[in-house]
This record gives structure tokens, sequence and C-alpha cells, in this order.
């Protein structure tokens, strides 16, 4: 379904982009993007339907895992700060079946540091720049791109589970965004190290 979701996106963006450059020549490329989506992953749907009568075999996922889908996820804070703790560790580094740490397990807090100085530095971005911010479509293309990818994650926690590799996808994005961010709060030489944290980050 994530994958599925995120051609559509991707496609929509394509066309939309040969749309508005009025050059019909190169439509040509929406269709070889959708060929080649359909020879990579068409024969895979196909056979999904017909051994499970479900194109995602999701039923079939969860039954694999010993998902219960009738059953109701805890609601409570204890419940949904480990899920998001989960979410965090996982997208950094979690091996095994997810409980092999990196180590020192201080990484962890590094990364949640320089996450939430990217945060801080896009919110300041944003208010230094109030009553004259304009429509940036790339901006808008990669903010898109992560709100499909945590849709999709959403998603996924009510099928099974919530794990960082949901959130793959969009990690060039946020790595943009984030540098955007850091390069706000940091100046001279700061500037540069910020640039260069995100890939060593990654």
């Amino acid at each position: 379904l994530a994958g599925a979701v995120l051609a559509l996106f991707a496609y929509a963006v394509l066309m939309w982009r040969v749309a508005t450059r009025r050059r019909p020549e190169q439509w040509w490329l929406v269709l070889l993007a959708a060929v080649l989506t359909a020879a990579v992953a068409g024969w895979w749907y196909y056979r999904n339907w017909t051994l499970y009568s479900d194109p995602l075999a999701i039923r079939a996922f969860q039954q694999v895992a010993g998902v219960d889908p009738s059953a109701s996820k805890p609601l409570n804070w204890d419940y949904l700060l480990g899920q998001w703790r989960l979410l965090r560790w996982s997208s950094y580094g979690l091996f095994g079946q997810l409980s092999i740490l990196m180590q020192p397990v201080t990484l962890y807090l590094i990364f949640d540091a320089l996450a939430c100085l990217a945060v801080v530095g896009g919110l300041a971005r944003l208010w230094s720049l109030r009553g004259r911010i304009r429509v940036s479509y790339t901006l808008a293309i990669l903010s898109g791109w992560i709100l499909v990818n945590i849709v999709m994650l959403f998603r996924w926690w009510l099928v099974a589970s919530v794990q960082g590799r949901f959130l793959f996808p969009a990690w060039p994005a946020l790595a943009l965004l984030a540098v955007l961010g850091w390069e706000h709060l940091f100046t001279g030489p700061f500037r540069l190290r910020a640039g260069i944290a995100q890939p060593a980050m990654i």
C-alpha cells in the first residue's frame, strides 16, 4: 500500500511538471514510469490477488506476524511514548528483531538533539519570513512527500506496529529540510558544519 500510494504521488508530481512546462513530448516519461512500475511490482499485486484475494496481502501479513486485526491498541501515555521512542530509535538504527541498540546508547540522544535543532531552526526561519513567504513548489513537493509517508506510517501502525523503516523514503526530503533549519540557527563556520551534519547522521 505504501509503495503504491507513494508511486501515485510521484506520478502526480511528474505529470504536473510536464503539464506546467507545456512540453507534451515529455509525456512519454510518465508512460515509461508507469510501465516500469507495472513491470517491477505488478506481478506481486497479481500474485497476492490470486493467492489471498487481497492485492496488498495485508491479512496474510497479519496472520504471519501474529497480529489480531480486531484488537484495539491501548491508547495510554505509556504505550504512545513507547511507540514514539520505537519510531525514533528504529529510524536512527535498531537491529535484529528491534532489540539490538547502537552503542553507545547516547547516540540516540545526539540524533534527538539534532532533530530538535532542525525543527526549532525551521520554525524560526518561517517566523522570520512571516508576511513575505512565497510559494515554493520545491518545498511544497518535499512537504507533501513527507506528509504522504507519515500517513502511510500511521496506516501501518493501525495494521501492525510502527517502525522507522516505513519513513525511509522520506529521509532525503527530511534531510534537506533539516539542513534549512540548521542553517538558520548557525552562522559563519558553524553553517558549514550544520550542512555536513546530516550526511554524517544518515
